[in-house]
C-alpha cells in the first residue's frame, strides 16, 4: 500500500511540475524584431479565409515590428504603418486610394490596416480585427515567419 501511495504522489508531483513550466495565457508576446506574412482575410462569422493576390510575392502583405507595438509593412507597391496601441478606425483617410498595379487586394490590405480596431497575438498568429464598409466583422490573419 505504501508503494502505491508513493507512486500516486510521484505522479501528482510530476503533473504539477509540468503545469508550472507552461507560460500563462496572459504572458505578453514580444513582437519587436518579428516579421509576419498575411495568410488572408477571415470572415469572423463563417471562418472562411480569402487569400490576397498575388500569392507568389514574398514581400507583399507583410508586417515587421520595430517595437512591441509599432510595425511597418508592405502591401504590393505601397508601404503601411500600424501602431497596435493607437488603433483608431475613425482617423481621417490619408494615402489610401493609390493603384496597386491592378491588384485590388493591395488596396483592401491597406484599408484593413487603416480600419483596424483591435488585435490578438500568439507566438504563431496575429489577428488584426477590422470592420469593413459592409459592416461584416473580419480580421487579417498573419503567420509569423
Amino acid at each position: 500500500m505504501k508503494i502505491l501511495n508513493y507512486i500516486l504522489l510521484c505522479m501528482l508531483l510530476a503533473g504539477v511540475s509540468c503545469q508550472d513550466n507552461d507560460p500563462p495565457d496572459d504572458t505578453p508576446i514580444p513582437l519587436n524584431g518579428t516579421t509576419w506574412k498575411l495568410a488572408g482575410s477571415v470572415n469572423a462569422e463563417t471562418g472562411i479565409l480569402k487569400e490576397f493576390e498575388p500569392t507568389a510575392c514574398a514581400e507583399c502583405f507583410t508586417l515587421t515590428f520595430n517595437s512591441d507595438h509599432e510595425a511597418s509593412g508592405h502591401s504590393i507597391i505601397m508601404d503601411v504603418e500600424i501602431d497596435l496601441l493607437n488603433l483608431d478606425p475613425t482617423k481621417p483617410i490619408q494615402k489610401i486610394y493609390y493603384d496597386e498595379g491592378g491588384y485590388p487586394d493591395g488596396h483592401d490590405f491597406r484599408m484593413a490596416i487603416f480600419w483596424a480596431e483591435s488585435f490578438t497575438v500568439t507566438h504563431k498568429e496575429l489577428k488584426l480585427y477590422y470592420n469593413n464598409k459592409n459592416n461584416k466583422a473580419e480580421y487579417l490573419l498573419f503567420k509569423r515567419i
